[in-house]
């Protein structure tokens, strides 16, 4: 039996206790369900038991990386969108995301209206896989 995604529960993957918890307050206001894993390990685990509409994750986080992590979702996972979420906003930055195949980039600090559109483009996304 395959589970299907919760339509309003989401994945952020963030090493920084702060900008978690900014993030997800962020998500509140859309009325929509939130977890947080503090690192890519952790959301491997998660990702074992859960569906998830959407993957919020930072790239540079101790151990598995946000990168790391995205390949994994993209191997394992195909249908779950993931926004890799980065203070880097750089052309190497830039570049990792699309080789790597992420659906979304959010540059830091997140615009409530960046997070918006992405949130509106996932629930798209997953309707369409």
């Amino acid at each position: 039996m395959t589970k299907k995604p919760d339509p309003g529960k989401i994945l952020i993957v963030e090493d920084n206790g702060r900008a978690a918890d900014s993030l997800r307050q962020m998500i509140d206001l859309f009325d929509l369900e939130s977890e947080i894993a503090s690192d890519g390990g952790e959301a491997m685990k998660l990702l074992k038991e859960n569906e998830y509409f959407l993957v919020i994750a930072d790239t540079r986080m101790p151990g598995v990386s946000g990168f790391e992590l995205l390949k994994h979702i993209k191997q394992n996972y195909p249908q779950t969108p993931i926004a890799v979420i980065s203070t880097g906003d750089s052309v190497s930055t830039h570049g990792m995301v699309v080789t790597n195949r992420a659906d979304f980039y959010l540059p830091k600090p997140i615009r409530v209206s960046d997070l918006q559109e992405v949130l509106l483009r996932a629930k798209e996304l997953s309707n369409l896989r």
